[in-house]
């Protein structure tokens, strides 16, 4: 049986970590995650440090995290988690909306960037898709990066 996931009525549910540094949008978040019949919030941190130590003993999926986190930012915090669980995927839920930013989290090794102006719902449906071996970008972003593809090859 895989250990990383759990079995509720034969469906297998995905464990997430949550690393938010806005109380309100973290409980939000987990709400909808939790909501969704299709997820287990395992643990939420507040900052960088807590994420990695979070990452470090919980058996998770998914990493939901932002990007502006207190102590260590959510780039590093990626980067320190691959190093000693390079399989967990990491979607980035973030409010930074500059393509470099996003880029940036993609080429460190994020499977998905969710931004902070997308429907909540958006979080499940990455969850999921990430979860399945797919990579995921919110409708933001694949305007944004499809503008500026577009606009090289102008």
């Amino acid at each position: 049986m895989d250990t990383s996931t759990q079995q509720y009525g034969g469906a297998k549910r995905i464990k997430v970590l949550l690393a938010e540094d806005h109380r309100i949008t973290a409980k939000l978040i987990t709400a909808i995650i939790e909501r969704s019949g299709n997820c287990d919030v395992v643990g939420v941190a507040d900052n960088g440090r807590d994420i990695i130590e979070l990452a470090k003993h919980k058996m998770v999926d998914i990493i939901i995290m932002d990007i502006n986190l207190p102590f260590v930012d959510g780039i590093s915090a990626m980067e320190t988690i691959f190093s000693f669980n390079p399989k967990v995927k990491i979607v980035i839920l973030s409010g930074h909306t500059e393509a470099w930013i996003i880029k940036k989290s993609l080429n460190e090794g994020a499977s998905g960037y969710i931004t902070k102006l997308t429907d909540l719902d958006t979080i499940i449906e990455a969850i999921i898709t990430v979860y399945n071996g797919g990579a995921y970008l919110d409708q933001f972003c694949m305007n944004l990066l499809m503008d500026e593809v577009e606009g090289n090859n102008a």
